[in-house]
């Protein structure tokens, strides 16, 4: 219940209220839930912080519990994608056109949604007393849109794919199991609680009454569907650990009707050739399972295995054979019975029914009789009031649909709700309320579940024609040696099966047997013949290919030889030509040697002028360059004076001419530097690679000569004003010392 809650909120595109809780638990899991119900497990998740109260009155799952939620719905995805990968491989190996993806879809939508749904329900019906369903029409609509020739191999598919030892199926089913249980939980009424609360620490009981063909497939008997299910139903039993308590039994009439098929099959099969072609042959047959079982273990031994030997022990000693399997023997008296009116009111409906059914699948009156005073035989055991099925204590284990079909129809015209009968599907699932979800368990379940898939009818009339027809070739002398498709074509062939329909009598069965051995054998001969035939001419035909080839490889081998000679004289020509051609190649050679030799040095001698050329051009270039600058040196000279009286004051004529000279110069030089810089042939001629470290030179002068005449500047005009000052007051004291005294 919680894990649906909270898949509900996960799935909410914003944070549900109450209301939309309960509308998307009914939408999306098909559950109603009581707002009462619903109020008691919110509380209970909000208590464990699993769920959050928003202040708006809506819920959200906390962020490290969505982590988790997130993590588990990634890990189920993975599972069905793992599933869905294997059942397209199977798709694909099956062949005939089936496109995988849609295969999968209409299995999946079409036949294991329901199935889940069927098994999920049927065992909390089985608790809470209401009626089983066993929907037999899900397999015959599942394949109803395929053509009835893929019906086998559509079976045949679903059974592999349903395999217990299949782990990514098995993951896949079972977790849709476990939440088709928790739905089917969450909506149980208080009163199925209450049933299954009072059974904890309870003894609980079971006694099983096995039907015959579930009692084959527990002895092993048989080839049969069911021998997987029985066997992983034992093994599930012995986990319970007395609780509950299950007790498989048959009864004395069980006992008597498995004897009875026994030796049926053992006469059927007896004078049988033992060689491996018969029973090779006998296996491709649609035989019952009990001598499919006979004829494997034969093979098995090699041969070395009769009807006796195999037969013997059950129908001697059946009880103790059946013990060591796990079923004991219910030793009481069932002769009363088949008298009883109800019994055989009960039986006449039954036949009135079979005759419903095709000749060959009917129930003799033997199989009916057994049947029905099994079903009042246990139905006396149980107690006058059930109220659930723990409470029931007896049942018949069947895997018999029709038997289960008898019981629900007796069920309707009863006050009790619970089954009497039980298939070991629905046996498995009431068990899961006692036995924990191991390995084992899973694969009972699945096993179970793949058993209407794998039945198969059964043509008794069939089987008998077959054996008649084997026995009848093995009265021929040499049939050992007889081929295993020989003796197959001949059991297969139909046109003597509906011959020997006919009853004729013993002598003409044979009779008829050898006509339809000879004509195979004489068909088989044609058909060799014909093949020898095909051979031989294939033979003559690669005989004469390769006697082709032998004269086309002669022929060869001769053109090869005249070719060769011609070869030969090619070459040598070819040779003779090669040496007057070298002679005419090492002249020509010298020839271009000398060339090449007398181009170089043209090439060079006007290298070497295009660069005096450009020397001489690069110094002309030069010097008239520098002559401008040296103009312009001479101009600044002299308007020296003129622009810069002031610093002509403080320097003096001479020093401020040297200066300007020098700084126009030097400028004048720098500016024709980054202009002519990117011509190489200037760039490298010694006087302007001389004038450039000349420069910092001048520059230095030009600096020094600037302070120093700022310098001297200052200390001459120091010097001045101290003269001019001593001037001043020499005077004053002059005219003072000229003054008349008083």
């Amino acid at each position: 219940m919680c894990r649906l809650l909270l898949a509900t909120v996960w799935l909410s595109d914003k944070p549900p209220s109450l209301v939309e809780i309960q509308s998307g638990l009914k939408t999306t899991f098909k559950l109603p839930l009581t707002p009462q119900k619903l109020t008691s497990v919110i509380d209970s998740l909000v208590s464990r912080k699993m769920l959050l109260l928003l202040p708006n009155h809506t819920y959200r799952i906390p962020e490290e519990h969505r982590v988790t939620f997130e993590k588990e719905i990634a890990e189920s995805e993975k599972v069905e994608f793992e599933a869905k990968t294997l059942f397209c491989k199977l798709t694909s190996e099956l062949g005939d056109g089936l496109e995988p993806e849609n295969l999968w879809i209409a299995f999946e939508h079409g036949f294991l949604a329901a199935l889940i749904k069927q098994v999920g329900a049927n065992a909390y019906r089985l608790i809470s007393g209401e009626k089983m369903t066993v929907d037999k029409s899900l397999v015959d609509q599942f394949l109803k849109p395929y053509p009835p020739e893929l019906h086998t191999k559509l079976r045949a598919l679903i059974a592999m794919f349903l395999d217990p030892k299949k782990p990514e199926a098995c993951a896949h089913i079972s977790r849709l199991l476990h939440a088709r249980f928790c739905v089917e939980a969450s909506g149980l009424s208080e009163d199925v609680l209450s049933k299954l609360n009072a059974s904890v620490g309870k003894l609980i009981h079971f006694r099983l009454f096995v039907d015959t063909n579930f009692l084959f497939s527990l002895l092993e008997l048989h080839e049969n569907p069911s021998n997987a299910a029985a066997q992983e139903l034992r093994n599930l039993i012995t986990q319970l650990n007395g609780n509950p308590r299950i007790e498989l039994v048959i009864t004395p009439d069980t006992i008597d009707e498995a004897k009875s098929s026994i030796a049926y099959t053992k006469g059927l099969l007896s004078n049988l050739p033992m060689s491996s072609n018969f029973t090779q042959a006998a296996l491709k047959a649609n035989f019952s399972g009990m001598a499919v079982r006979f004829l494997t273990e034969r093979i098995r031994r090699k041969g070395k295995l009769t009807v006796e030997e195999w037969f013997d022990p059950y129908l001697n000693d059946f009880v103790p054979i059946a013990r060591s399997k796990g079923v004991e023997l219910f030793n009481q008296k069932l002769d009363g019975y088949s008298t009883r009116q109800d019994v055989i009111d009960d039986i006449l409906v039954v036949l009135k029914y079979e005759e419903i059914m095709p000749e060959t699948k009917r129930k003799s009156y033997q199989k009916v009789a057994h049947d029905m005073v099994l079903w009042h035989f246990v139905n006396d055991k149980r107690p006058a009031y059930i109220e659930s099925p723990i409470d029931a204590l007896n049942w018949i284990l069947t895997v018999d649909f029709r038997l289960i079909g008898f019981d629900e129809h007796k069920q309707k015209h009863s006050k009790s709700k619970v089954p009497l009968c039980i298939h070991p599907t629905s046996l498995i699932q009431l068990l899961q309320f006692w036995v924990p979800r191991t390995k084992e368990f899973e694969e009972a379940m699945l096993g179970s579940l793949r058993l209407p898939f794998l039945f198969q009818d059964f043509d008794a009339e069939g089987e008998q024609l077959s054996l008649k027809i084997l026995k009848g070739i093995g009265r021929f002398d040499g049939s050992e040696g007889f081929s295993q498709d020989t003796i197959t074509h001949v059991m297969l062939n139909d046109g003597l099966r509906v011959r020997l329909q006919s009853g004729q009598t013993d002598d003409v069965e044979v009779a008829l047997i050898r006509d339809a051995l000879v004509e195979e054998m004489r068909l088989h001969a044609e058909t060799e013949a014909s093949k020898a035939n095909e051979l031989q001419q294939e033979v003559l035909k690669r005989d004469s290919e390769l006697a082709a080839l032998a004269a086309q490889k002669k022929a060869a081998e001769n053109e090869s030889a005249e070719t060769k000679k011609q070869k030969a004289e090619a070459e040598a020509a070819a040779m003779q030509a090669l040496s007057f051609q070298g002679v005419e190649l090492d002249a020509v050679r010298t020839r271009l040697q000398a060339m090449e030799v007398s181009e170089l040095r043209r090439v060079q001698k006007e290298t070497a002028d295009q660069v005096k050329r450009d020397e001489r051009i690069a110094l002309y270039t030069y010097f008239g360059w520098l002559a401008l600058v040296l103009l312009l040196t001479t101009i600044s000279v002299w308007q020296a004076e003129r622009f810069f009286p002031r610093l002509d004051k403080i320097l003096g004529s001479l020093p401020l001419l040297g200066l300007a000279s020098i700084i126009v110069f030097v400028l004048g030089h720098l500016i024709l530097e980054f202009t002519i810089c990117r011509k190489p042939a200037i760039a490298i001629l010694w006087p302007f690679r001389q004038v450039r470290r000349f420069r910092k030179v001048l520059w230095a002068v030009v600096l020094i000569g600037f302070f120093g005449g700022v310098v001297g500047s200052i200390y001459a005009s120091w010097i001045q004003k101290n003269i001019d000052a001593e001037q001043v007051i020499l005077p004053a004291e002059n005219l003072k010392a000229m003054a008349p005294k008083n």
